[in-house]
């Protein structure tokens, strides 16, 4: 009874957001590859109804923070996906004294990099979205936890469904 309660619930409030209708394909947008040093932190805004958010650690490690969540640790080598697409920062995992490096956009082999360094980057990541065009109606969609982190170590845990570790 509880789990069809929460499918229902998760179908509905999709349903409010998406007017379009379905079909059974996903579709991948990579947005673009980030190179920080130092201090630093990229918010990202909520994505519309079927919309997913992803974030690939490449290199060192980061903290993704999501409203009234414990912040996650990410390491290189893991995989993260919002499946609502849920607003939220990704940050340095260490908070220094000071102000932030501040970040540019650079342009290469139509590739967008966000960056704050010139030289050796602490933390790497490949950010990105995927599309569910079913979402509205897939159960398989509806039932995913709000936040699925693929670590990069067997040793340590998925996500639960409140995120944390």
């Amino acid at each position: 009874m509880l789990i069809g309660s929460i499918i229902e619930s998760r179908l509905r409030r999709r349903a409010l957001k998406t007017p379009s209708a379905p079909s059974r394909r996903c579709s991948a947008s990579g947005r673009n590859s980030s190179r920080f040093a130092s201090q630093w932190d990229v918010p990202h805004d909520a994505e519309p109804a079927g919309w997913a958010q992803f974030h690939i650690v490449t290199t060192g490690n980061c903290l993704l923070e999501r409203s009234g969540g414990h912040p996650l640790r990410l390491e290189a080598g893991d995989m993260l996906l919002l499946p609502d697409g849920d607003a939220h920062v990704v940050r340095s995992s260490a908070r220094m004294r000071g102000p932030k490096s501040p970040i540019r956009i650079e342009y290469g082999n139509a590739i967008e990099t966000k960056t704050n360094t010139e030289g050796k980057a602490a933390t790497e990541l490949i950010c990105g979205r995927l599309h569910f065009e079913a979402a509205t109606d897939s159960l398989v969609i509806a039932t995913l936890p709000d936040v699925i982190v693929r670590p990069s170590s067997p040793l340590r845990p998925f996500a639960r469904k409140d995120g944390r570790l």
